[in-house]
């Protein structure tokens, strides 16, 4: 496991499960928060009060080896986030040379019109986000969980949809998700749904390789 980890957005629910498992590891976490700070307790966390579309996430990153952004933004805030907020956190990373860098996006970003209007804006700056970190120099991640909820995690994913996934998934999954995605080099340059499936998530990471050599790169 890495040695210093920073998570933007860290009052996130899906990042409590999140720190649980690095914690495990014995990970050093650094845990930035707007308003409502993590509330697991450890002297390997370090929680800081920040927002991303405000300060400079550079103060945050120095000294990190993988950026997790877990930030999201409400609905008039959702490009400042989602996009501007999460281009600005790469940026950083890549200044700062951490080795990896997972922007935890949206199911459907890949198409901002596929949820209908209601959801359009909220997919546009996910998709845009997307993009601009795709365009640094960094060891890149790009996972686009489902419909969220706080059911106990079952450890099993799918990947994308067309795996007869359902959108339906639990938090506790997706933060497993994201643990594995840190010490697996399979997901690097990869963009892949997270979705309630029956593979279990340490292989469903580890086969996203096999699928970036056959050329479809998950769902990006």
């Amino acid at each position: 496991m890495s040695d210093r980890i920073l998570i933007i957005g860290s009052g996130n629910p899906t990042a409590k499960h999140l720190i649980d498992f690095l914690l495990v590891c014995g990970t050093r976490i650094t845990a930035v928060y707007r308003k409502t700070p993590p509330s697991t307790e450890s002297i390997l966390v370090t929680k800081v009060k920040g927002d991303v579309t405000k300060d400079n996430p550079d103060d945050w990153t120095n000294g990190c080896d993988v950026v997790i952004y877990l930030a999201g933004g409400d609905s008039s805030h959702e490009d400042a986030v989602d996009n501007v907020g999460a281009s600005k956190a790469a940026r950083a990373a890549e200044n700062c040379g951490v080795r990896k860098f997972i922007y935890v996006s949206a199911l459907g970003a890949h198409d901002p019109n596929s949820w209908g209007d209601e959801f359009r804006e909220y997919l546009l700056a996910r998709s845009n986000g997307e993009e601009a970190i795709k365009k640094r120099d960094l060891n890149w991640t790009i996972l686009r969980p489902g419909i969220l909820n706080n059911h106990p995690g079952v450890g099993s994913i799918a990947t994308s949809m067309n795996e007869d996934g359902d959108p339906n998934v639990s938090r506790e999954d997706v933060a497993q998700t994201i643990a594995c995605a840190i010490i697996d080099s399979s997901s690097d340059l990869s963009t892949f749904d997270v979705v309630a499936g029956n593979t279990p998530i340490p292989l469903a990471v580890r086969n996203l390789s096999k699928n970036f050599e056959q050329g479809s790169g998950g769902n990006g």
